[in-house]
Parts: C-alpha cells; structure tokens; sequence
C-alpha cells in the first residue's frame, strides 16, 4: 500500500494528472475513494493469489474461515499503509517518493519483526516495535492463525490511531500542495 498507493499519487501529481481531476466536477474525495478501493482490490489479488499456490503447490491446509479472516484482517489493517503512502505521495516528488518510502517503510518492517523474529532483534527494538504500525499489522495475521499474539482489539486500535494520524498528515500536506498550486 505505501508503494503502489502513495507512489502512484506522485506519479500522478508529476503527469499534472492532479490538475485534471481538478477541471473535472467529479469531487477530490471520489477520486480518493475510488483510489484506495483499488488498492484494496489489488492488495486483495496479491493476498489470494500466494494463498491459492501455497494450498496448491505447498499443501498448506487451513478451513476457509481461516483465509477469511487472514484476508479480512490483512486488507483492513492495510488502511494505515494507504493513509501514509498517500501523505508520502502528496508530500515528496515522483523521483523522491520511492527513496522515501524506502526510508520509512523498510525499518519500519524490520523493527517490527516481519523479517526475523523479535527475539532476535537487540533489546531497543524489541522495546520500540510494539508502537510501530507494521508490528501491528503482523498481530492480526498471527492471531487470525492462532499463533501467539495480542488481542485482536489492541492491534486494531492501534492501527486506527495510525491510520487517523497519517490521513491528518496526508490532508495537512494535500492543502499545503493545493494552497500552492491554486491560491
């Protein structure tokens, strides 16, 4: 999400895509809509499709419930990801938006125990990953799969606040853009 979706709002803003949308009477937040619903629809084909050749191919057996609610919670905690690629977006160039992203998404990753357990990490990222929003999206995939996590609750909550907190980022630097281009 915060590459497809918030480099592709850079892309756009580069190709003055931005000021078209502008000269239509389709409203900015349709548009956005739109956007992140086809987000979730491609983030929803590239959850099933490594599923369905994990059950094909590796034999990975799970009830259907499970990879419901895998997916359900997976595309659900993804919002946060939408909301900061759309503040990175809005607020960086077409060529400095993937540096960017890099930047915030990968250590992000990395702090939060998605690449190696956290047990492995030194003591001061294992302190600091339960307050990052990558940490939380993995607690709602291990708990759909009844692995040790904490409560659902929790992580949803926490990735509410994050998704609050980057859309008021991403909507302070859109009207600073738009304050700039429009006057």
């Amino acid at each position: 999400m915060v590459y497809s979706f918030g480099l592709g709002v850079a892309g756009e803003r580069a190709l003055k895509q931005d000021l078209l949308m502008r000269a239509t009477p389709l409203p900015p937040f349709i548009h956005l809509l739109a956007r992140v619903l086809m987000a979730l629809l491609f983030a929803f084909g590239s959850l099933v499709v490594p599923i369905a050749y994990g059950v094909v191919v590796g034999g990975v057996r799970a009830e259907l419930g499970v990879w419901a609610t895998i997916i359900a919670r997976l595309l659900a905690g993804s919002l946060p990801f939408v909301a900061l690629g759309l503040a990175i977006g809005y607020s960086v160039s077409a060529n400095g938006a993937p540096a960017v992203a890099h930047l915030i998404y990968l250590p992000l990753s990395f702090a939060s125990g998605l690449f190696s357990p956290l047990s492995e990490l030194p003591t001061f990222v294992q302190q600091v990953a339960p307050y990052l929003p990558t940490y939380h999206y993995a607690q709602l995939a291990w708990s759909a799969v009844g692995a040790p996590a904490q409560p659902m609750a929790t992580s949803l909550t926490w990735l509410a606040a994050y998704t609050a907190l980057f859309l008021v980022l991403a909507l302070r630097v859109y009207r600073r853009e738009e304050q700039q281009k429009f006057g």
